[in-house]
């Protein structure tokens, strides 16, 4: 006579201490954005991976998500409580709920460590998308089709049509009104013309493909107003350019020294707006003509101007898109 496993379902809240886990439940896990979901996943996984000697195996475990990045962070979850188990480090409450000995999970975890850097492709933590994709893959044949398919994400109109939703919101919306003020006042530094919906577009599509990519979200620094703080270090900037100008007429330096200060002069602040910035202040010491006296008041003063450059120019490359990952989000 066959044992009949009764399917229960085990609804717990994260945060909240859990049943002990079975392999025949349906665990629902409540959980708000940020809150632990892929945690409890990496959990449920690794319970299923080492609860028995012959266990599930990687080949036989298939854990869907909607992103990827929450595909990454749970593979890297397992991987790093695996790795911790196999050498006995602290794993806190990981591994409590499959009631074995250190020593047990240990070997156990060497064992699916292995399995996993050996058979990696059979590690099943993907996307909802990439899990379809494979499966069609294996039946490719079966159906007429190539298993060299490549699948074309048309994501555009997706995109154009959640951009004019946004628009739209932003007309009685002020929090979304500032963001579009925001994004006008950083546009407006290099660019012209009205409406700029096509490049907010643009921007944004870029911001969906490296997000998509990379499984990160786009960092920038809040305090601070991207558009306020080049023209601020600008200003700097060309404060020092015209001391270094007026030291001119007393040191020797090659020409295109004065050709680079007379640019950056009479086009002002826009140089640096724009990230147009003569290739010449790439070089962090002045190269003087053959013979020429060194001057030491002009070495310092081109040195600081060197580093508030490449300060300003790593701000922007960090705080370029902080606007558009408020559009995109």
């Amino acid at each position: 006579m066959k044992e009949k496993r009764q399917k229960n379902i085990n609804t717990d809240n994260v945060g909240r201490p859990q049943k002990p886990m079975n392999k025949s439940q349906i665990i629902s896990v409540l959980a708000s954005a940020g809150s632990g979901k892929t945690y409890n996943l990496a959990k449920r996984y690794l319970y299923l991976l080492l609860s028995s000697d012959d266990n599930a195996g990687i080949k036989n475990i298939i854990a869907v998500t909607f992103t990827n990045k929450a595909a990454v962070e749970m593979k890297y979850r397992v991987i790093n409580y695996l790795k911790k188990a196999a050498l006995s480090l602290d794993t806190g409450d990981f591994f409590d709920e499959l009631e074995l000995t250190k020593d047990k999970i240990a070997q156990r975890s060497v064992a699916a460590l292995k399995d996993i850097f050996k058979f990696y492709d059979n590690f099943n933590i993907s996307t909802i998308d990439s899990f379809k994709n494979r499966i069609l893959k294996s039946c490719a044949m079966s159906i007429d089709l190539s298993p060299n398919f490549v699948i074309k994400q048309d994501y555009s109109d997706n995109l154009l049509f959640s951009l004019e939703i946004f628009l739209q919101k932003a007309q009685i919306s002020e929090n979304l009104r500032n963001i579009v003020l925001q994004y006008v006042s950083q546009y407006l530094m290099k660019d012209s013309g009205w409406f700029p919906k096509n490049n907010i577009y643009n921007e944004i599509e870029k911001v969906f493909k490296e997000s998509g990519n990379t499984g990160k979200d786009i960092l920038t620094d809040e305090r601070v107003s991207f558009r306020d703080e080049i023209a601020s270090r600008s200003a700097t900037i060309i404060g020092k350019i015209k001391r270094f100008k007026g030291l001119l007429p007393n040191i020797q330096p090659k020409k295109y020294y004065s050709d680079t200060v007379e640019r950056v002069l009479s086009t002002g602040e826009k140089i640096f707006l724009s990230m147009d910035i003569p290739s010449r202040f790439a070089y962090e010491t002045i190269e003087y003509i053959k013979d020429a006296e060194i001057n030491a008041e002009a070495d310092v003063l081109w040195s600081e101007i060197n580093k508030d450059i490449k300060s300003l120019c790593d701000f922007y490359m960090e705080n370029y898109y902080g606007v558009y990952s408020y559009l995109y989000s």
